[in-house]
């Protein structure tokens, strides 16, 4: 997943929204789009271009490589679709990632969905088991993660200071083949904004031999920042 930059997404956005449907509506929201994010990639996004964006924004790091951002492109049977510049597509149920399209080995599909743990603000739910397809790895394999609250953590994004609820998953993955000398088992880390419960944060990998991901969810957070603001 490379070539990353603001001002190549809005190009990959519209590929994405033409491939749902041809029309004067979403020629309107990439022409809207494009303007949001015209801006120097060497230059962090900063909070008025976040809520100046019709589409919601999120903010990618992909292993050791820079900052990217990512659009929603469309929700579709539950599923948040966050398109890149180079058309990756990354696939998101309720702040777990289940599926992807364009990377180097893609996650396919995810089963389960109606237990995801993120899924119920309770977090009555502590684990999940679920089965995954991975490109060239195999079909059905077995996945099992175990979900812990853990201690209240300060979170700034935006300039904005969020206080937020840590939550740790542990996840356990099945011996392959190509994975005989690889750890199976390794952990992701969600925050969530204490005052309503979403998703503000996540580090995680999808599979043993993923890139870790990090992702911070810009437009979520600028939605509570901006009245706050006005306010004072």
């Amino acid at each position: 997943m490379n070539k990353f930059s603001f001002l190549k997404i809005a190009a990959g956005v519209l590929l994405a929204l033409l491939l749902v449907a041809c029309s004067s509506t979403n020629q309107a929201y990439y022409n809207t789009l494009k303007l949001a994010l015209e801006a120097n990639e060497a230059q962090p996004v900063t909070l008025e271009q976040v809520t100046q964006s019709q589409a919601d924004l999120l903010q990618v790091t992909i292993g050791d490589r820079p900052q990217a951002l990512l659009a929603l492109g469309y929700i579709e049977n539950g599923l948040n679709k966050w398109v890149s510049a180079d058309q990756a597509i990354i696939k998101i149920h309720d702040g777990v990632i289940v599926a992807t399209e364009g990377f180097k080995q893609d996650l396919l599909y995810t089963s389960n969905l109606e237990n995801n743990p993120l899924s119920d603000t309770g977090m009555v739910r502590f684990s999940w088991p679920r089965q995954v397809d991975i490109e060239t790895i195999g079909y059905g394999l077995t996945v099992k993660s175990e979900w812990q609250a853990q201690q209240q953590e300060a979170l700034t994004i935006l300039g904005h200071t969020f206080e937020t609820q840590k939550i740790t998953e542990t996840v356990s993955f099945p011996k392959t083949s190509p994975y005989l000398e690889t750890q199976t088992q390794w952990q992701n880390t969600y925050w969530l904004n204490q005052d309503n419960g979403e998703l503000l944060k996540a580090s995680v990998k999808s599979m043993p031999m993923a890139e870790r991901i990090e992702m911070v969810y810009l437009s979520r957070a600028a939605r509570r920042i901006a009245p706050q603001e006005s306010s004072q």
